[in-house]
């Protein structure tokens, strides 16, 4: 049975003029004023044709489409994801947080585990990805588990191919870091939000990956070395292909940066969104709303913050 692409349809744009897209065929969608047309491949609309991008970027996206992270799990149920994600601060706090009857898009959801969790609650939630592949394994089990108010797109986040100003919230967790410009992505996926609505987003820490980088460079030395100082990798919980996805995203990712929190806050102000909260609280002293993500937190002196993120 073929898919409908009319819930798509209420939130892509042509990814290189931005304008609207029309179905053609109930397997495609086509840009009458740029003459393109985008497939629609096992339920995914894929809008990166014509769509350019550097070598480095292509190298990223090669990257993901062969480890297809965050991969799942090989006995993952419907159950078990709820279970999981109500173990993480964030997907705790934001099923917590948003409404149902919320529109949510997640950029750069990879396998779209949290896409999928957030679309529980009754919200309609949309993934988008440049991994064709990664989108397919989060395809395939909304489709498993009946969840029906979700939709995956394959796009780029620098195109024009997500609506401006439709969802309530944007969340950008783990994948603006790995990109050329990352504020300029920024800037981007803040567009996509309705006035007054809410933009999450996860950088990789400055002080944070510290660890990280003197195992990555450990690991560079001894091929490997990294399965025996992660102790991720040494879940014995985790299947072997979750452990290669996760070794190869942070051993062997082709582009990462870091970022300051204070960084980030002030990059999110120049596109104008007011700074709520963070994860961790840069406060010495937190609220007792952390995990009300959407709950304004005083926001630290530079002293305050600066010392909070170098002691952690």
């Amino acid at each position: 049975m073929r898919r409908s692409l009319s819930g798509v349809l209420e939130f892509v744009r042509c990814p290189i003029c931005g304008g609207e897209l029309i179905e053609s065929d109930g397997a495609s969608v086509s840009c009458p004023k740029c003459d393109l047309s985008y497939p629609s491949e096992g339920g995914i609309l894929n809008l990166t044709k014509g769509w350019r991008t550097s070598r480095l970027a292509e190298r990223v996206r090669n990257f993901y489409e062969e480890i297809k992270f965050p991969n799942y799990d090989d006995s993952d149920t419907l159950s078990r994801l709820i279970a999981k994600s109500k173990k993480s601060v964030l997907a705790r706090g934001l099923d917590e947080s948003v409404p149902p009857r919320a529109k949510i898009i997640e950029i750069g959801c990879g396998a779209g585990q949290m896409t999928n969790f957030l679309s529980i609650g009754g919200r309609f939630c949309a993934g988008a990805d440049v991994s064709l592949a990664s989108l397919r394994l989060g395809r395939e089990f909304a489709d498993r588990g009946g969840l029906k108010n979700v939709e995956f797109v394959c796009a780029d986040l620098f195109s024009n191919a997500i609506a401006p100003e439709y969802f309530d919230a944007a969340i950008a967790n783990g994948v603006l870091h790995h990109t050329e410009k990352p504020f300029e992505a920024l800037n981007k996926i803040g567009r996509t939000v309705k006035p007054g609505g809410f933009l999450v987003v996860g950088f990789y820490h400055k002080f944070g990956r510290l660890k990280t980088k003197i195992t990555q460079a450990i690991d560079k030395l001894f091929p490997g070395a990294a399965y025996k100082l992660d102790s991720r990798l040494r879940d014995s919980s985790l299947n072997r292909e979750r452990k290669r996805a996760w070794y190869m995203d942070q051993y062997r990712n082709p582009l990462e940066r870091s970022f300051s929190i204070a960084r980030v806050i002030k990059e999110m102000e120049k596109v104008g969104f007011e700074f709520i909260r963070s994860l961790p609280s840069r406060n010495l002293f937190p609220d007792e709303n952390e995990r009300k993500i959407f709950v304004k937190e005083e926001k630290p002196g530079i002293i305050e913050g600066y010392f909070k993120e170098l002691t952690g």
